[in-house]
């Protein structure tokens, strides 16, 4: 499976395998184009996606063709994110921004832990 995001605020899921169509979608419920994705290397069905300043995470185990309802949607104070990753066995999301900061987040009570402005530590 393949995932896509793209400026019109669609996640595509792909079976690139079986066919050159879109499988999925995911839509209607993003705030601005999508600016990255990633699977959770742990849940293989729970699936993240950044906007210009919000994350989304979602259940990919959905049976309908479009899916509109994210698990959780996280707000967030960031410039233009560009990357998300999330670290194994941990509730903490890595994001970086347009700024330079990159700030890990407490996935449990949706607040960011720290905060690092791309200099060397």
């Amino acid at each position: 499976t393949l995932y896509s995001g793209s400026s019109d605020r669609s996640v595509r899921l792909w079976d690139v395998m079986r066919s050159n169509k879109s499988q999925k979608c995911i839509g209607g419920c993003f705030d601005s184009g999508i600016t990255s994705i990633k699977l959770e290397r742990k849940d293989s069905n729970k699936l993240y996606v950044a906007t210009e300043t919000s994350v989304y995470i979602f259940d990919t185990r959905f049976d309908s063709v479009l899916q509109r309802n994210p698990l959780h949607k996280f707000d967030t104070v960031f410039e233009d994110i560009n990357s998300i990753d999330v670290q194994p066995d941990t509730n903490i999301l890595a994001v970086a921004d347009d700024s330079s900061m990159i700030s890990l987040l407490d996935m449990r009570f949706q607040v960011s832990d720290q905060i690092f402005d791309g200099k060397k530590l």
